[in-house]
């Protein structure tokens, strides 16, 4: 397959994936629709990989794809995540699915959202939750004592997500946190009836949404939030990944946006939207984003190298490269 070319778009200054780093600049780069109707990025691991979705010209439904350099086709279906090994999850034909090297390989019924480095999925079906380890699956309905939706997990096992309870006049959904066998009701914002669970790092802090609706406001916003043993509004929005080193992104309005330490930045977009789904050990986002006049486009950003962290950039550089040609001598 020929080789894409991103093009640059915009920068903005913006705060940098880790703590107490000093303020530095993010690239957009588009990756296109890859020849279909729009496509979004959802995942990206450390190496640079990057998968997601695509829905080709002629068929309705869409298609799978990772991205190290060179765009690759998996087939119909969803990418939703990919490990630092390089496995990918997702689903396609209502089947929980890993793509190892390219190969699709159908695990259970239902459709993955996560995997960790140990290649545990996480997945769901119908309302049930389950771990897939080593192909057994692990009910997390039994275990939580509720019925819930899987969205994430850690490399130290903890699972978020969102549970569905009935109260005296109505069902709510709030974000969950299952760790250690010890189910966690994460709980809403000021007022809030509802919430979410996005994702978890590896530090067991967890990142989401919920209704917010203090005293006085009419009708409520939605407020991503951080949970770290205690809910932290950080705005108007919807936070959707975290990684290790506690950089935020997410959607606010039209625009992605990254947030640490208590400071929230829009990332650049194409002209009209754009949203951030994912993020990796480097700060690298993924998401989707599209202007005046186009369809949805998967996108990418990343931090522009001041000489501290030219080092650091350098490495991610070289991973790119290192993936490209262990993917290369195994075709």
């Amino acid at each position: 397959m020929s080789k894409l070319t991103t093009g640059f778009a915009l920068t903005l200054l913006l705060s940098v994936a880790s703590r107490g780093q000093a303020l530095m600049p993010y690239v957009l780069h588009d990756l296109g629709t890859f020849g279909g109707r729009y496509a979004e990025a959802r995942a990206v691991n450390d190496a640079g990989v990057i998968v997601g979705n695509y829905f080709p010209a002629g068929p309705y439904e869409s298609y799978a794809f990772y991205w190290d350099g060179q765009f690759h086709d998996l087939g119909p279906g969803s990418a939703l995540d990919i490990n630092n090994s390089g496995v990918i999850v997702g689903t396609s034909a209502g089947n929980v699915v890993r793509w190892i090297g390219g190969v699709a390989e159908v695990m259970a019924p239902g459709g993955a959202v996560a995997i960790d480095d140990s290649g545990h999925i996480l997945a769901g079906r119908s309302g049930h939750a389950f771990l897939l380890v080593d192909g057994a699956e692990q009910d997390l309905n039994a275990l939580a004592g509720k019925v819930v939706s899987p969205r994430d997990l850690s490399s130290t096992g903890e699972i978020v997500g969102v549970f569905e309870d009935s109260g005296p006049y109505f069902t709510y959904y709030h974000a969950f946190l299952l760790a250690g066998g010890r189910f966690t009701d994460i709980g809403t914002l000021s007022g809030g009836k509802n919430s979410q669970a996005s994702a978890i790092n590896d530090h067991g802090v967890v990142v989401g949404y919920s209704e917010w609706l203090p005293p006085g406001i009419p009708y409520p916003e939605t407020h991503a939030f951080v949970w770290d043993g205690a809910l932290q509004d950080i705005g108007v929005g919807a936070a959707l990944d975290i990684n290790n080193a506690g950089l935020v992104v997410g959607q606010a309005g039209h625009f992605a946006f990254v947030w640490s330490d208590g400071e929230m930045a829009q990332l650049p977009n194409l002209g009209v939207t754009g949203a951030a789904l994912g993020v990796n050990g480097s700060g690298v986002v993924v998401g989707y984003s599209w202007g005046e006049g186009q369809m949805q486009r998967a996108v990418y950003w990343t931090p522009v190298p001041e000489p501290s962290t030219a080092a650091a950039m350098g490495a991610l550089v070289a991973g790119f490269g290192v993936s490209r040609l262990r993917r290369r001598r195994c075709k």
